[in-house]
């Protein structure tokens, strides 16, 4: 284990918790606060690194049946080693271009009908345990509020 100790004035460096890690790491830390009247040490805190694939912290991936010519836009967080890249899937297919946290689907065909899922990737590995939305899409042949 690899101990550091800080002070309490130099919490606000950018390479304080930055760390390159090739492995799973155990890092200890403990603060330092003083003043004019003395300093006291907190107890050391343990702080797991450790590279993985990246992770899904949210999705916003859900079922969604739309009229011909509307939209569904689904997105993910990423967690983990940067950087993370994405591929959304199109019923197990890569939809070429599709390389963001958000997909917007717009203009919908029957074509777009079926299954999108996104796979996420880093230098350890890829993750594509998403959600799955379904895309349907409905033709609407009869409109009940004609202009009269």
């Amino acid at each position: 284990m690899v101990q550091k100790q800080y002070a309490a004035d130099r919490l606000h460096e950018p390479d304080l918790f930055d760390h390159e890690c090739g492995g799973e790491e155990f890092r200890g830390y403990s603060l330092v606060v003083s003043n004019a009247f003395g300093s006291t040490t907190s107890v050391v805190q343990t702080i797991t690194i450790s590279a993985g694939p990246p992770l899904f912290l949210s999705q916003n991936i859900t079922d969604a049946a739309r009229a011909i010519g509307g939209r569904v836009t689904y997105s993910v967080v990423a967690g983990g080693s940067s950087p993370i890249s994405y591929q959304w899937n199109h019923n197990s297919a890569p939809i070429p271009g599709a390389t963001s946290s958000v997909l917007m689907l717009t203009n919908l065909q029957p074509s777009d009908q079926g299954a999108y899922t996104v796979t996420l990737m880093n230098q350890y590995g890829s993750n594509n345990q998403s959600a799955t939305g379904v895309v349907s899409t409905i033709i609407v042949t009869h409109f009940p509020f004609d202009a009269m």
